[in-house]
């Protein structure tokens, strides 16, 4: 998960990145900084957080699945147990994902993959 910093833009010159490589000038990317997960991947929630210090990032606008929607803070009815997940992720300002947005990404995660395998076989 990235929380955007401004709108897309190309590359004026390469760029060297830890995550995705080498881009080259002219490439569309967008800045960001990452949100980390407050639970495991199978989880439930899907809760978000900042880590302590900002962990910036470029990103190639091609491997971006879904855009353009906000996280409300996250929350329980019941105030959770001192220590556990759920206090951690309150304490560190998590925001969650609704599960409309969580299946709009991975239905286009789906058709990426649907539309690889066709022009693979083709």
């Amino acid at each position: 998960m990235i929380e955007l910093d401004r709108a897309p833009y190309d590359l004026q010159e390469e760029l060297a990145t830890e995550d995705y490589g080498t881009l080259e000038a002219g490439r569309r990317v967008l800045d960001g900084e990452y949100l980390f997960m407050v639970f495991a991947p199978t989880g439930e929630r899907r809760w978000y957080h900042k880590g302590e210090e900002a962990c910036k990032v470029t990103v190639p606008t091609d491997l971006v699945v879904h855009a353009g929607f906000s996280m409300a803070l996250a929350s329980q009815e019941r105030k959770p147990a001192r220590g556990s997940k759920a206090a951690q992720g309150i304490a560190l300002g998590a925001v969650e994902l609704t599960e409309e947005d969580h299946e709009e990404a991975k239905q286009e995660l789906a058709t990426r993959a649907a539309d690889l395998w066709f022009y693979a076989t083709a």
